[in-house]
């Protein structure tokens, strides 16, 4: 009888040693990004990569030319998309919005940008409708707009007008759900995406700045990930809660998020 028991203990043991393996590869995944800035790596911005619990060690994959820089991306259809705009460091001038191919770096203009008026503070791509949605403050009527991005041509329309607070860190579910981080208040918003109406969900608890920044859902567990102002967390959906995971790099600042994912379709 006490064989058959410890039998059964080991059995349990082994079980639970295996769910909890199972469960921290789980937890543990990639996420890339566009590194903007970061206090201890000064030399090699451009796309990044870490991981989902260690977001405080964020390794370079494609540097490019500090002159360009992104102000949002998103990964769509086979690629990663980037509104680029030019800086001399003090100044920002649109420039262009570009594709990315991640296996190589290769980067290939979609369209040229430099007559948009504004830039993007986020972009994020629906997979229930195939459609990439932007946001962008039209400082001229002193509005945050919805904005949809044609990805063959880069044209953008407006869907709606979201209100005239400043809205960052834009991310869809894979149902088609748009959610949005005011500045002002630091809440999280759900976002109509046929009229640009939005609904507050609840405080985020973090400090929001208007550095730009980003979210992103990682779609096998429909967890919510915000790379904000020193900040790298989860968010809760249901109450706009933030929890804190890591460090975000070196004081870093990331924008376009994306985290591979497979989805099993029922």
């Amino acid at each position: 009888m006490r064989k058959e028991k410890l039998f059964h203990l080991l059995v349990l043991l082994g079980f639970t040693l295996l769910s909890m393996t199972i469960s921290a590869q789980t937890d543990s995944r990639d996420v890339y990004g566009w590194l903007r800035y970061d206090d201890y790596n000064q030399d090699e911005y451009g796309i990044c990569k870490f991981k989902t619990d260690a977001a405080d060690d964020i390794q370079p994959v494609w540097p490019y030319d500090q002159a360009r820089v992104a102000c949002a991306g998103a990964f769509a259809e086979g690629f990663y998309y980037v509104y680029l705009y030019e800086t001399d460091g003090y100044n920002a001038t649109p420039y262009s919005f570009n594709r990315i191919d991640l296996s190589t770096g290769e980067s290939t203009q979609v369209a040229d940008y430099r007559g948009m008026p504004f830039l993007f503070q986020d972009m994020t791509y629906d997979y229930s409708t195939q459609t990439m949605y932007a946001i962008g403050y039209d400082e001229s009527v002193y509005t945050t707009l919805l904005l949809k991005v044609n990805l063959t041509t880069g044209e953008t329309t407006i869907a709606g007008e979201i209100g005239e607070s400043k809205y960052v860190a834009l991310a869809c579910s894979y149902e088609g759900q748009l959610y949005a981080i005011d500045v002002d208040y630091g809440d999280l918003w759900s976002i109509d995406k046929f009229t640009g109406a939005a609904t507050d969900i609840g405080y985020t608890g973090e400090r929001v700045s208007e550095d730009l920044q980003s979210m992103e859902f990682d779609h096998e567990t429909n967890t919510l990930y915000w790379a904000g102002y020193n900040f790298w967390g989860t968010i809760d959906t249901s109450t706009g809660a933030a929890e804190g995971i890591s460090k975000l790099g070196n004081y870093a600042q990331v924008v376009g998020l994306y985290i591979p994912f497979k989805k099993n379709e029922s």
